[in-house]
């Protein structure tokens, strides 16, 4: 089989990466909630465009706080949805990172899918800091 003859594989992250900073006004981001589809080396930091909308299937907990890290997303985010297929496991990492969260003034519609089968308190102490009044500003005025 010639080199031509062979089909390019879809890279999903190069895609984006060439693709995202040529829309600058880009407000929403829908890349889906499929449990084999998600971006396990993707740097969330490529984000510049002022999204209001990200749905996101990713692999581990941690993925959250990069996004929820990433600038202007932690100023302009009104919806994220996100579905966590945890393929690894780094809760721990995750409540020594809590401290790092911003205030997601923004943000107010909030969704978090993940299988109960691995259940842990660590696990529910993350979402209830990722749902605090600190971070998540959902149902608080001020």
């Amino acid at each position: 089989m010639t080199k031509e003859a062979i089909p390019l594989l879809w890279n999903l992250c190069e895609f984006l990466e060439r693709t995202l900073g040529r829309l600058p006004t880009l407000q929403s981001l829908d890349l889906g909630m499929e449990t084999s589809f998600y971006l396990h080396k993707w740097p969330f930091e490529m984000i510049q465009t002022s999204l209001i909308f990200l749905k996101i299937s990713l692999h581990m907990e941690s993925l959250i706080i990069k996004i929820l890290l990433t600038k202007p997303l932690s100023y302009t985010l009104q919806q994220l949805h996100v579905r966590i297929q945890d393929l690894g496991d780094d809760i721990h990492r995750c409540l020594r990172d809590k401290d790092l969260l911003p205030r997601m003034e923004s943000l107010h519609t909030f969704t978090y899918i993940k299988s109960l089968k691995q259940y842990s308190n660590e696990k529910w102490t993350f979402v209830n800091i990722l749902t605090s009044c600190n971070v998540l500003c959902l149902f608080y005025n001020e």
